[in-house]
């Protein structure tokens, strides 16, 4: 049923309910100008459009967010989508209103041909708005929120992409920033876009299992109130249950059944004084058993968004697992809404807050997408820097590092200096030398022997090292100390590869094709693409396809003519104008629908499928005569098997929990080869059976969840 959207006066209601201060004419004032611009405009829905600047508006008035930024949700749209400019913003509500709306819109104005450079520079835009004035960002996550909330008038297709943008981008952010539980509804409703019969499975479930904890957990909180009472500590408790999508994924990727997940739900208990937490904790655990290892004080070591609070699980009288969080309500507020709860902007000037030391990781992703030339390396740098678990440690004077899980004392070296991390020689953690990989652990004091004869780090500390930080700051080592050699190493291999087409690079870089790689791969010129080729920034393969296709094109009048009589499918392939053609498919790529492909005639063998951007076609000189149109009958689905590498450090259960990993997605192996080498890295080569890409897809983003594993990728 079509909604109309909230009269003035229920607005202006609405805004009253938030307790949130502001001047009455000037919000009326906005809202008749947002009505008057998006007059005659409709959503998907339906609806009038003014709905959805209403609904981001009063989104951010729940955050308790300023005068200024709930204006900015009302006008969100406007220069994107009506006939006003950023000039009369500015005149009509100030420049404040005026910047924040720009901001809003500059960031996804740009389109681009690749996704993953479309997301590379979003992500690049989102951060630049970010150290300029967060308002920005808060009044963009609060508009895909609201998109998030009416996603069921899109299509099909667009609505399953929109809610992997929404996981991939905006819920990374929003955890990061702190704002809990705008990350948690709209990683809930991604989950029930993208998995609806999981999603409402998921639901009975957890309906029928909190129904039976409901007279356990009631005791609990009766009984904790009641000796809190006694102890004159006023407070505020009651049961949280856990988002479905948090739930989802610890069974995904801890490979647990629905029965095996104990905390659905968890106790809260919010108190008036920073000292009373500890009170709390010393009551509960003298009531109920604590659990061994799950005690985390987030009090004293503060995540990186800011949240703090005492974690501890305990064993009810009759054997049930339970969490317990403590925290001030002070606390409390930081943890449901972030950054926008520990707003300064009354004390400081627009963009001083970047400033803050709790803000410095914006500074370094900013540092990233300087030095980060491939889109694709610097959207999986702010991802895992984003969504990461943290470990806390000291170094030899007591101060605390924060890394990534999982880190080596090489992401501890990097973390306190480049020149740390580059002149690395070795480790002592609590006092004892330890191997380079050694995964640190909940407060290690880690000292680092540097030598000034070092000659640099090794390339094989990419294969253990877990930061960003320390990834990024051992390839640019890399690229900018072996600029030369890397210019020749990366044009020696080019020009290799260029033989097997009979071509020079003269030949294969004309203006067009310059222009291409440089839309695709933001190469500025040759030099930098070889020196990218030569230190692994970019791959043969990521630059021979756009050749290929400038080449096709170029040798249309030279090649193979075909009739257009209706073609006939052979192995799930059509090729262009024959019937009957024996097909194979080539072992050196392996190629699986889905996947660009082109034809190629073997003399006596028929036609070889290969994928476009494969680098092994016959070294004959005539080769580019004997190209043929192919394509995927989608008519016929055939199973194709796919081969992929996974590397990580080895543990007891990583073989069994690759594979589970799989099967999760009902994908079964048909080969698998593993070694393990002198430090404990594992490679795994599997081979399994898919339909198409997609299917691909879920299965390597599936096998990089399992825990220890380091890399995933195709063959």
């Amino acid at each position: 049923m079509i909604q109309p959207p909230l009269s003035l006066d229920q607005y202006l209601g609405e805004l009253e309910k938030m307790n949130v201060p502001f001047d009455r004419e000037r919000i009326k004032k906005a809202y008749l100008f947002a009505s008057d611009a998006h007059e005659g405009q409709l959503r998907n829905s339906g609806e009038a459009y003014i709905v959805h600047p209403i609904s981001v508006s009063l989104i951010l008035a729940e955050l308790k967010l300023d005068e200024d930024t709930i204006i900015a949700g009302l006008m969100h749209d406007v220069i994107e989508d009506t006939p006003y400019d950023y000039e009369v913003l500015r005149a009509e509500f100030g420049e404040a209103v005026a910047e924040i709306v720009d901001g809003v819109t500059k960031i996804e104005r740009i389109k681009y041909e690749s996704r993953e450079i479309q997301q590379a520079e979003n992500f690049r835009k989102m951060l630049l708005a970010m150290s300029e004035d967060l308002r920005v960002i808060l009044v963009k996550l609060a508009d895909r929120l609201h998109n998030m909330r009416t996603l069921k008038y899109k299509q099909g297709s667009s609505r399953i992409a929109t809610a992997d943008e929404t996981l991939e981008i905006y819920v990374p952010i929003a955890h990061r920033l702190g704002i809990f539980r705008m990350k948690w509804e709209m990683e809930d409703l991604a989950f029930r876009y993208k998995e609806p019969e999981k999603y409402e499975e998921l639901v009975q479930k957890v309906d029928m299992k909190r129904k039976e904890r409901e007279k356990e957990i009631s005791s609990m909180i009766d009984d904790i109130s009641t000796q809190l009472d006694e102890m004159g500590i006023p407070h505020t408790i009651y049961g949280r249950p856990k988002n479905l999508y948090s739930i989802y994924k610890k069974m995904t990727f801890k490979n647990r059944a629905f029965e095996e997940i104990h905390d659905i739900m968890a106790i809260r208990v919010i108190v008036k004084e920073f000292e009373q937490c500890y009170a709390v904790l010393g009551l509960i655990h003298s009531r109920y058993k604590p659990m061994p290892g799950r005690f985390k004080d987030y009090i004293a070591m503060p995540k990186p968004n800011m949240y703090q609070s005492l974690h501890t699980t305990v064993l009810s009288s009759i054997g049930q697992s339970f969490e317990v969080q403590i925290r001030t309500e002070e606390m409390h507020q930081v943890a449901e809404y972030g950054v926008a709860a520990h707003w300064k902007y009354k004390a400081k000037q627009r963009g001083e807050i970047a400033k803050d030391t709790d803000f410095n990781w914006i500074d370094q992703m900013m540092e990233w997408q300087r030095d980060l030339e491939n889109p694709a390396e610097f959207i999986d740098s702010v991802k895992m820097d984003l969504y990461n678990t943290h470990v806390y440690v000291f170094t030899p004077r007591g101060n605390v590092i924060e890394l990534p899980d999982g880190s080596t004392p090489v992401d501890f070296a990097y973390k306190i200096h480049t020149d740390v991390g580059n002149h690395c020689v070795g480790a002592k953690v609590n006092g004892r030398i330890v191997p380079l990989n050694y995964q640190l652990k909940l407060g290690d004091m880690v000292e680092i022997l540097t030598s000034k004869g070092s000659q640099g780090p090794s390339r094989d500390w990419l294969l253990f090292v877990q930061s960003s930080q320390a990834r990024n700051k051992i390839k640019n080592f890399f690229k900018k100390a072996n600029l030369l050699e890397n210019i020749e190493k990366g044009k020696e291999m080019l020009e290799k590869e260029l033989r097997k087409y009979n071509l020079n690079i003269k030949d294969a870089f004309p203006e067009p094709v310059m222009k291409e790689l440089a839309s695709k791969l933001t190469i500025k010129n040759l030099e930098q693409l070889y020196a990218s080729i030569g230190y692994g920034g970019l791959s043969l393969r990521q630059v021979i396809p756009t050749i290929k296709e400038h080449l096709v094109e170029e040798e249309k009048d030279v090649r193979i003519i075909r009739s257009p009589k209706p073609s006939k499918a052979e192995g799930g392939i059509v090729v262009e104008g024959m019937d009957d053609m024996l097909v194979r498919f080539a072992k050196c790529c392996n190629p699986i629908p889905g996947d660009k492909i082109i034809g190629f005639i073997t003399r006596g063998s028929g036609v070889t499928i290969h994928r476009s951007d494969c680098t092994n076609f016959s070294k004959t000189g005539d080769e580019f005569n004997r190209f043929i149109d192919v394509e995927w009958n989608e008519t016929q689905p055939i199973a194709h098997t796919a081969k992929v590498k996974v590397i990580g450090q080895d543990r007891p259960g990583l073989l069994g929990d690759v594979t589970a990993a799989l099967q999760t997605q009902k994908i079964y192996l048909r080969g698998l080869s593993a070694k393990v080498n002198n430090d404990r890295v594992a490679s795994l080569m599997l081979d399994f059976d898919v339909h198409n890409v997609e299917e691909l897809d879920r299965a390597i983003k599936q096998l990089k969840g399992v825990k220890n594993i380091m890399e995933v990728h195709r063959l």
